[in-house]
C-alpha cells in the first residue's frame, strides 16, 4: 500500500441500462454498452487519463490534471447525448491510495457518490475538484450541499453544464448569492405533502406519523424526512430499511442511517424488490 500524488478521479455508469436491455433486446443492448464503454475509454485515453477498471456498465477513471478529466467527461457526453447508452458521471480531486493495483481514498469515494446521484447526461463534480479548475473554464451550475458517506461535513457540488456555449462560470461558493429556497414533493397513494423551510420534518411510518402507511412491513416511525439548509436529509429508523430509487434508475438501500434526497424518484420502505403498496414519489421542485 503506498500513499499517491493528488489525482482527479472519474466514475462513469450507465443509466437506464435495464430498461435498454428490454427495449432492444440482450444481444443488442450489450453491443451498445460495449460500443460506449469502448469509446468512452478512447476519450479519457486521449484526455491523458487512464481507465482503472470496468464496473458493470461503467468505468473508474484517473487523471493528473482537473481540467483534463472535466474535458474528458464534456467530451464524453457530447458522444452519447444522441445515442442509446446515457451516462451519469461524478469526478472529484483528492489525495489516493494504491493497493493492489487499485485506488482507495476520499476522491474515489466521493467521485463514486456524485455517480450515482448523477442524472443520465449529467456531470457532477465535487468541491476539491471545482478548486483545481481554472476561472471560467468551465460553465458550473451550484447544485448545493450534499453529505458523503465517511466525511462529517457536507460537499458543495457542481454541476458542469457540457451543452451550453458561451457562457462564464456561474458558480457561486457559500456565502454568495441567494438562491431559490429549494421545495421536496412527497406523492402517496391518496395525498400530496411538501417539505421546505416552512415545513421543514415530515416524519413516515405505521402510527404517529404525518404520512401513515399501514402495512407490517412498515415501522411505527420508520423514516423522517428534514429540510436542513437547502438539503433534503431522509433518515431510516426502521427494522427493515427504506430503498431510493432515483430517476436515472440507480437505487440505494439504508437503515438506521441518513442520505440525501435529491432530484426525482421513488421512495420505498423496505428492502428491494419494490411494492407499490410501500412507495411513494419523490420530487424536488
Amino acid at each position: 500500500m503506498s500513499s499517491l500524488p493528488p489525482r482527479v478521479i472519474l466514475f462513469a455508469d450507465t443509466r437506464g441500462s435495464t430498461k435498454l436491455y428490454v427495449d432492444i433486446g440482450n444481444d443488442a443492448a450489450s453491443a451498445a454498452i460495449g460500443q460506449s464503454m469502448a469509446r468512452s475509454a478512447v476519450l479519457v485515453t486521449q484526455a491523458g487519463g487512464i481507465v482503472l477498471k470496468r464496473l458493470g456498465d461503467g468505468f473508474m477513471a484517473s487523471f493528473t490534471d482537473a481540467v483534463a478529466a472535466v474535458s474528458s467527461a464534456v467530451e464524453i457526453q457530447r458522444v452519447h447525448s444522441s445515442g442509446l447508452v446515457h451516462l451519469g458521471i461524478g469526478i472529484q480531486a483528492g489525495e489516493l491510495i494504491e493497493r493492489d493495483a487499485d485506488l482507495f481514498g476520499d476522491a474515489a469515494n466521493v467521485a463514486a457518490r456524485l455517480c450515482a446521484l448523477a442524472l443520465p447526461d449529467e456531470i457532477l463534480a465535487g468541491d476539491d475538484l471545482v478548486d483545481k479548475l481554472p476561472p471560467g473554464s468551465f460553465v458550473l451550475q451550484p447544485i448545493d450541499k450534499f453529505k458523503v458517506k465517511g466525511k462529517e461535513r457536507p460537499i458543495d457540488v457542481v454541476r458542469v453544464l457540457w451543452n451550453v456555449w458561451g457562457e462564464s462560470t456561474n458558480f457561486v461558493p457559500s456565502g454568495g448569492a441567494a438562491k431559490t429556497k429549494p421545495r421536496l414533493r412527497i406523492s402517496a397513494a391518496d395525498a400530496e405533502y411538501v417539505v421546505d423551510c416552512d415545513r421543514p420534518h415530515l416524519t413516515i411510518g405505521r402510527q404517529d406519523s404525518d404520512l401513515l402507511i399501514v402495512n407490517q412491513a412498515v415501522s411505527r416511525r420508520h423514516a423522517v424526512i428534514q429540510w436542513s439548509a437547502g438539503r433534503f436529509i431522509l433518515t431510516d429508523q426502521s427494522t427493515n430499511g427504506t430503498t431510493i430509487r432515483y430517476a436515472s434508475g440507480q437505487e440505494s438501500f439504508i437503515r438506521r442511517e441518513d442520505t440525501d434526497i435529491v432530484g426525482t424518484g421513488l421512495i420505498a420502505f423496505g428492502p428491494a424488490p419494490i411494492v407499490d403498496a410501500l412507495s411513494v414519489l419523490f420530487e424536488c421542485f
